[in-house]
């Protein structure tokens, strides 16, 4: 089932994804991150919880419909709030069954969130800030033609605020060469990792090759965001908790069609030979 991070916690019958017990995907509590003296986030810091599974789910709901029974106004249990109705689908997986949001979580969420911190005049001091590079980015915007494939040219980054997913989604994609002797080569190398991965999952075509890189790359991109970009804290456990459902997950398969972005094909063995000669498993 497909729902953006927004209305998935309330389709679930979880708390959302900015209180305690949010993510749908493990059982770490989270805690509220001060980024100045009056805002605040609700953040989950990547510690090793347990994951989610649909016989957990069960299980906590029957505990919080014994402990409603001793306290009525008891809000929820390790982040359950109610019964979903989709809990009367047969063999739906309550945990499992719902794809993740590439939209909210990419374009919408990582891309912006280390593009608007890297031009925050607030972070003038920081090697990262390009603020004062917005000029120099919007002439190589308007003078490159976007490939066919990305299907979408993008407004000058001053304009960024108004930009629609696939705006960002054209820019995640053209980064690397548009921040090319601007940024930092560390700061762009690492969100190059991202960027990559990206691309990998977006394929039409996915070989478990694909996969397996796309994770390498991932864990390297989530482990790294607290050192380089304090400012991201609040998406390093979603990061984290998709790349460890990935791995966790039955299959190379199963996973990839859950993403929902293109057919897998799985590796003869001198295929996965290569894998391991390439240090990727």
């Amino acid at each position: 089932m497909a729902a953006d991070s927004v209305a998935r916690c309330g389709v679930q019958g979880l708390t959302p994804f900015n209180g305690s017990f949010g993510c749908p995907y493990c059982l770490e509590k989270g805690e509220t991150h001060w980024e100045t003296e009056t805002a605040h986030k609700w953040i989950y810091c990547g510690q090793s919880a347990p994951l989610r599974t649909h016989d957990g789910f069960i299980e906590d709901l029957g505990i919080l419909r014994d402990k409603l029974q001793v306290r009525p106004n008891l809000k929820s249990y390790n982040g359950i709030k109610e019964a979903s109705p989709l809990l009367l689908l047969r063999k739906f997986d309550m945990v499992n069954g719902f794809c993740f949001d590439y939209i909210h979580t990419a374009c919408l969420g990582v891309a912006p969130t280390f593009t608007n911190a890297r031009m925050d005049s607030n972070n003038h001091n920081q090697i990262f800030f390009i603020g004062n590079k917005i000029d120099e980015i919007n002439a190589r915007l308007h003078t490159w033609r976007v490939p066919y494939s990305l299907n979408r040219s993008i407004r000058g980054i001053d304009e960024r605020k108004f930009w629609k997913s696939s705006e960002w989604r054209t820019w995640t994609f053209l980064v690397s060469v548009c921040l090319k002797n601007i940024l930092s080569t560390p700061y762009l190398k690492h969100f190059m990792k991202f960027v990559k991965a990206l691309f990998l999952l977006c394929s039409k075509q996915i070989y478990e090759m694909d996969l397996l890189l796309a994770d390498k790359l991932l864990k390297e991109f989530a482990t790294s965001v607290e050192a380089l970009n304090p400012f991201a804290l609040s998406f390093y456990d979603e990061l984290v908790s998709k790349r460890r459902r990935l791995v966790n997950s039955k299959s190379v398969t199963s996973s990839c069609l859950m993403l929902g972005i293109g057919r897998v094909y799985e590796l003869n063995r001198d295929e996965q030979n290569l894998i391991k000669a390439l240090g990727y498993q």
